[in-house]
């Protein structure tokens, strides 16, 4: 009876061996720090010009946008009073 049983696992056991070294295989190409270390060549992506890049956001001395800049346009005589980062006080003058 133990024979049979040990018959039985045998190939289940090989079985086992071959679908844990495919996992290893597997996680080792996903996971490998090869993978990690490659990425773009030295030189690619950059820049070629020798002009230095300009800041990223808005550009110092370039005109704003927003609520600010609609209401003036909107609303003739008006004098804007900044509250705080969420409201804006419109006082028109008539």
């Amino acid at each position: 009876m133990h024979a049979k049983a040990v018959e039985r696992e045998q190939p289940l056991k090989d079985k086992i061996k071959v679908l844990e070294g495919q996992i290893r295989d597997l996680k080792q190409r996903v996971f490998s720090k090869q993978n990690e270390k490659t990425g773009t060549k030295k030189g690619e992506g950059k820049s070629t010009s020798s002009n230095p890049k300009r800041p990223r956001g808005q550009q110092p001395g370039s005109e704003g946008h927003g609520l600010i800049s609609a209401v003036k346009n909107l609303i003739p005589n008006c004098h804007l009073v900044d509250a705080g980062p969420t409201q804006v006080t419109i006082l028109r003058s008539l």
